[in-house]
């Protein structure tokens, strides 16, 4: 039997698992058993709200049998564990799993998620909302793997939520609308595992409970993991570790300690692998050297002294992983000094290590172009158009494999030479001298080697001749790039060991070169005459940090000798001179959604076009994206291609890839792909001359992600992509499909944001509006604690009885929200009315409620979103929602100087900075306005300083957001501002209006972290009371090493603030003198306790809700007015404890319900990383305390002791093994 067979098939004798088909790849399990549980005991705010309000509502009885336990001094523990645990990495630990009744044996047996001794049978009983029940499906899947996990059930009496839970017992999906139906399939949409189903309890109210229901099945439906079984890894360490340095003459230099001395650039030490390997059979090349290299080396495979890949730019690291991808047999192995650094320079190897796949030939897929299937040319023209790009990129490595090619000539109709047009393909160092004649004049060139294009290039003239109605065209590609320009190029006589020449001299140079390049492959002559579509004049020419152009400081030896953009410009001049008019001339670039990035490229498209003599034709959006967050969002892509297009004639996408698929036939590869061809299509029937898109690549192992790269959009090297539309075997993926079968565009999923309503006041909601050709209604939709709250205002001077409105929505179960005409308010110009709309709180604060409007005037229907008018029969094509913060800041002013000692600031309300992205240190902020600026004051508690990281963005860093209309678009406008300001006060920016000049600020370090007091100038308004700004606040978290750990946002839960102001929160301006808009004034009140609940009455009978200081001590009354005890509390996403009296924990640690919590002297519970009371400390997203277990971030390890605190400068035991700790607390390897 296969092994990767084995674990599951033991599974089964062991009567966990009932395996009903195995076959094609794919397992369906049944389970009918329960594996061994694996339950972390955890708290969640919805279950102790709850829990609580079962307590002390007024008709419950005072007290509460749950014991509470105040720990305000940890016990030390021991730094030498011996407590046998897992291995770290491994899953979380198993509990002893309960006795079950013998009457249950044949059921399934579910857990209650809060106390895993209470089990019941498939057949569930709710006795509250947010009840849970959990089941453990006796294995553990990779979430890429599972097609899908159906829940049968009957006997169903109200609505469920089902989840999904990892292997560590985290929530990561969520079905909160499971009614009316047998059955319910969710396929998991995140990346990780599938380990356990949870099943909740969602209606509210006591009258709905008891109720019950049925599970009579869980199948999971996956394809087989994949088999590491079957796979060696070479080892080369220590004594077997040997280096022989690579053309030495005479003796040869043989190094067995490890340690490579380069001399010179290119010097090179090869590593013999004793035996050959199949280069296809080859998984991945790991190098580990002692410590990371700081200079710049390559890493190559050989076979019998032929080289097959290379590696190159490898520097920063100390730990490589590469996908070599080599079409022979492999025998050794090479690392290579890079040219123009520092000598002589030394790395130390560790070990070298070659992962062999060794799966049998039989069970491989059998690799092979797939010659029966569609070409994806011929769907793709039949819809676009026969002018319409649909291309690849070809180089080295897809030249070498004739699969690759026939692919190519299959299915494309464009092709990119990957690097064979880029100058250093052609300028060749040592090359002759020859004098050039230019204007009259003798300019000294060096001659170019056209050798390597030419033979690219003849392979597709050939193909065309051949097949004369398939003709590929080519996209030149690139003339002028600072990187890939050899660096003589730009020093007098072309030596390097002299300066720079002068500009007067380069643009020489450069008018040549293109002048040669053009005519000997576009001139009149050449046989290449009529291939080239396009050429890639400029490349990747604008800075990603300031959005203006990139300078020397950034890798631009251009820069460097002209210190000016005249070179660009001087580039499409020349092109235009020397160039075809047919051929299209492209600036490309990446990053190209990016608001900074998209602003510098259109203003370097409009000096371009201002240049006397110069041409552009064309932009190219080179696309390398992510899957994950769906970055970019198709919005951004949308509103880019719309600013480029009003500058040129047309648009491309030119380098189109996916970081970050899980799998070779990722489905969400797939849909990442489509979406962008059809938006592409939209783009297209809005106006857009959109004229082609390229993918980069063909083949996923022949990927230019499967290496590090510090090119942009690059990958890191360390995990396998799989990028593109044809995997390793050269067979079709759902991706390729997802293209071939585009159908018609379906009704583009649009976003409501809802911005809270905390007054009633509907100006400060975002309007959605329907015309029609007599009429007009507009809808403006708010959250509040009862639900979605929508104002619709209709223009229509004509009365119809069949005039109405209509709100559809959906968190779980469809509701419809009819009103008519009648039902309505009169008004002069037509009617409107505000209905509240009651959903599910759970599901709207996960930003998971949709929805959709309708407006009928007489016999005309018109939809926001659904333009197929099924809304009664499914929500596919609702809008979705993300709701948003709304607090008032009071006006006031400061002196900026990092002494918050100003009055005003004594007043300003506190906002926490508490939705955590990863971050070890917490944040609180104040804000205040007057006519002049926008105050901001940021208080950061962060044990570890560091900005050493180039990027801004990695830095220790406050970034403020600003949206001064509150238009809240999906890229940046005029107003739209990202300032940047790390701990010693240095400034970055994103916005056109986003500079120095705007900014005041002041930056102090403290013991705790550090404080910046800063002032925005407005630019774009007239500051008043009641005007409404987009606003966010983020703070970035670097680790000990210069690398960011994570970041905290106010408002944003998305990481996307830096593209889209859609994202940001609100603020309103609100007079100093005046309570802030929806809070009232503060009143005189009583405490008083009845039928064991205890309210805060004011004298005219009112309950107050919320935060309540009384006496100095704080207290939390929900919307009924009932003060909290014993339950968690979430306000403004930050989450606090009420404790048996009532009191908001502060500066505490609480344990509850086998769970230990750390709250901080704001109350808000500690999350990520964080430092209490001189220890360090780590707790989960939802604050439970991680207590005797590891902890891994990114490549780091840290481990929790018995009192939570993290090993830090010492040294523990565990499973008979030391592990040593360092002064940050991260394991030393």
């Amino acid at each position: 039997m296969h092994k990767k067979w084995l674990g599951l098939s033991s599974l089964v004798m062991a009567g966990m698992l009932s395996v009903t088909s195995v076959g094609a790849g794919v397992t369906t399990v049944y389970a009918t058993e329960p594996g061994e549980l694996s339950v972390v005991e955890e708290q969640q705010e919805a279950v102790a709200e709850a829990s609580a309000e079962a307590s002390s509502e007024e008709a419950a009885t005072a007290g509460s049998s749950e014991e509470e336990v105040i720990d305000e001094s940890a016990t030390a523990g021991s730094s030498d564990e011996t407590k046998e645990e897992e291995e770290p990495g491994t899953d979380a630990p198993v509990i002893e799993e309960p006795e079950i009744e013998e009457a249950d044996k044949n059921n399934l047996v579910f857990h209650d998620r809060w106390n895993s001794s209470v089990t019941s049978s498939g057949k569930l009983t709710f006795t509250k909302q947010y009840q849970e029940f959990v089941y453990d499906l006796g294995n553990t899947f990779d979430s890429a793997n599972v097609k899908g996990v159906t829940v049968k059930v009957s006997n169903q009496q109200n609505n469920v939520c089902i989840k999904f839970y990892d292997a560590d017992m985290n929530e990561k999906q969520a079905n909160y609308g499971c009614n009316g139906n047998s059955q319910y399939t969710m396929v998991p949409t995140y990346d990780g595992t599938v380990r356990y189903i949870g099943v909740m309890s969602m209606p509210s109210g006591e009258e709905n409970y008891p109720y019950g229901i049925t599970i009579d099945d869980v199948v999971v439906e996956a394809t087989s993991e994949p088999a590491h079984t079957n796979e060696k890894v070479l080892v080369f360490e220590g004594d077997n570790l040997v280096f022989e340095k690579a053309w030495q003459e005479g003796e040869p230099v043989v190094v067995k300690d490890g340690v490579l001395t380069f001399e010179k650039e290119w010097d090179q030490f090869n590593l013999s692998l004793g035996e050959k390997v199949p280069g296809e059979n080859i998984k991945a090349l790991k190098i580990t050297f002692e410590e990371a290299n700081s200079q710049s080396v390559c890493f190559k495979t050989y076979s019998e002294g032929e080289e097959l890949t290379a590696d190159y730019g490898k520097k920063g690291s100390k730990e490589y992983a590469t996908y070599p991808s080599a079409t022979k047999d492999v025998d050794a192995i090479a690392i290579m000094a890079m040219n123009e650094q520092t000598y002589p320079f030394s790395v130390k190897v560790e070990k070298v290590e070659v992962v062999v796949d060794t799966t049998p030939a039989e069970e491989k897929p059998e690799a092979g172009v797939e010659y029966d299937i569609v070409d994806l040319r011929d769907p793709v023209e039949a819809l676009m158009g026969e002018d319409f790009i649909i291309g690849t990129a070809v180089s080295y490595d897809e030249f070498r494999d004739p699969n690759d090619l026939a692919l190519t000539t299959k299915h494309f109709n464009g092709v990119t030479l990957g690097n064979e047009l880029k100058p250093d393909a052609m300028l060749k160092k040592g090359a002759e001298i020859v004098d050039m004649e230019l204007n009259g004049e003798m300019v000294p060139f060096p001659k170019l080697d056209f050798s390597t294009p030419e033979g690219r290039l003849d392979y597709f003239l050939d193909w065309n001749n051949e097949h004369p109605d398939k003709k590929i065209r080519i996209r030149g590609h690139v003339l002028v790039w600072h990187s890939q320009t050899p660096d003589f190029f730009f020093h007098e006589d072309y030596d390097t060991s002299k300066p720079y020449v002068t500009p007067e001299v380069m643009n020489k140079r450069l008018e040549i070169y293109i002048r040669e390049v053009a005519q000997h492959f576009t001139g009149e002559g050449s046989k290449y005459a009529g291939m080239f579509y396009g050429w890639d004049v400029v490349n990747e020419a604008v800075s990603d940090g300031t959005g203006t152009y990139r300078n020397a400081n950034e890798n631009s030896t251009w820069w460097r000798v002209y210190q000016s953009p005249e070179f660009i410009n001087n580039a499409f001049v020349y092109a235009n001179k020397y160039m075809p008019a047919e051929i299209a001339l492209f600036y490309n670039d990446y990053n190209d959604t990016s608001s900074n990035k998209v602003n510098g490229i259109c203003q370097l498209i409009s000096n371009v076009k201002a240049t006397p003599g110069a041409r552009i034709d064309g932009m190219g959006m080179q696309g390398h994206y992510q899957i994950a967050n769906n970055d970019p969002s198709m919005d951004a892509f949308k509103a880019a291609a719309h600013r480029y297009a009003e500058l040129v004639d047309q648009v491309q996408v030119t380098e189109l890839d996916f970081k970050g698929s899980a799998n070779s036939t990722d489905e969400r590869l797939a849909q990442r792909y489509k979406a962008v061809y059809d938006t592409i299509r939209r783009l297209r029937n809005e106006g857009v001359n959109f004229t082609g898109m390229t993918i980069w690549g063909v083949t996923d192992k022949h990927s230019w992600l499967q290496t590090s790269n510090s090119v942009g959009g690059g990958a890191n090297g360390r995990v396998r992509q799989y990028p593109l539309l044809f995997d390793d075997y050269y067979k079709a993926k759902n991706a390729f499909w997802a293209l071939v079968d585009a159908g018609e565009l379906e009704p583009e999923i649009q976003t409501i944001t809802l911005v809270q309503n905390a007054n009633g006041d509907f100006s400060a909601g975002h309007g959605y509006d329907l015309t029609m050709e007599d009429s007009d209604a507009l809808f403006v939709p708010m959250w509040s604690e009862d639900g979605i709250d929508v104002k619709v205002t209709v223009t229509d001077a004509t009365i119809d009885e069949n005039d109405k409105v209509v709100i559809f929505t959906d968190d779980g179960a469809i509701k419809v929200t009819a009103v008519s005409r009648s039902e309505a308010t009169a008004t002069e110009k037509g009617y409107e009315t505000i209905v509240n709309v009651p959903v599910d709180m759970s599901v709207l604060e996960a930003n998971k409620v949709k929805i959709d409007f309708r407006f009928q005037d007489g016999d005309k229907v018109m939809a926001f979103n659904d333009t197929t008018y099924k809304q009664y029969e499914t929500s596919k094509y609702y809008a979705e929602t993300v709701i948003k913060p709304l607090v008032a800041v009071k006006k006031g002013t400061v002196v900026v100087d990092g002494d918050i000692s100003d009055a005003a600031w004594a007043t300003a309300k506190e906002i926490p900075v508490a939705i955590n992205n990863g971050a070890k240190a917490s944040a609180t902020a104040k804000v205040l306005w007057d006519e002049e600026n926008l105050y901001v004051l940021t208080t950061v508690k962060d044990s570890v300083l560091n900005k050493a990281a180039s990027d801004a963005w990695e830095q220790d860093s406050v970034e403020v957001f600003i949206d001064e209309n509150n238009n809240k678009s999906s890229a940046y406008q005029d107003d739209d501002k990202q300032y940047r300001i790390n701990y010693e006060n240095a400034y970055s920016f994103n916005g056109t209006k986003c500079v120095a000049e705007n900014v005041n600020s002041a930056a102090v370090v403290t013991e705790e972290g550090y404080v910046i007091e800063a002032a925005f100038k407005w630019t774009d308004i007239m500051a008043h009371v009641g005007a409404q700004v987009g606003f966010d606040i983020q703070v970035n978290d670097a680790d000990a090493a210069g690398r960011r750990l994570g970041y905290l946002n106010w408002a944003d839960k998305s990481g996307n603030g830096w593209s889209s102001p859609a994202v940001f929160g609100t603020i309103v301006l609100a007079d100093g003198e005046e309570p802030d808009p929806g809070v009232e004034p503060e009143k005189q009140a009583t405490l008083v306790t009845k039928w064991g609940a205890t309210y805060y009455v004011t004298e005219d009978g009112e309950k107050l809700t919320g935060f309540q200081t009384i006496d100095g001590v704080t207290y939390f009354f929900n919307a009924r007015g009932v003060m909290q005890k014993q339950t968690f509390v979430t306000v403004d996403g930050a989450k606090y404890y009420a404790k048996a009296d009532g009191s908001i924990a502060k500066n505490e640690v609480v344990k509850k319900w086998t769970q230990t919590y750390i709250f901080g002297e704001d109350g808000a519970v500690f999350t990520g990383f964080f430092e209490f009371e001189g220890s360090n400390y780590y707790a989960k997203a939802d604050g439970r305390l991680v207590i005797s277990d590891w902890i891994t971030d990114g490549d780091n390890k840290y481990y929790a002791k018995a009192d939570g605190k993290l090993a830090k400068n010492e040294t523990i035991t565990k499973w008979g093994k030391k592990y040593t700790f360092d002064e940050n607390c991260v394991l030393v390897k």
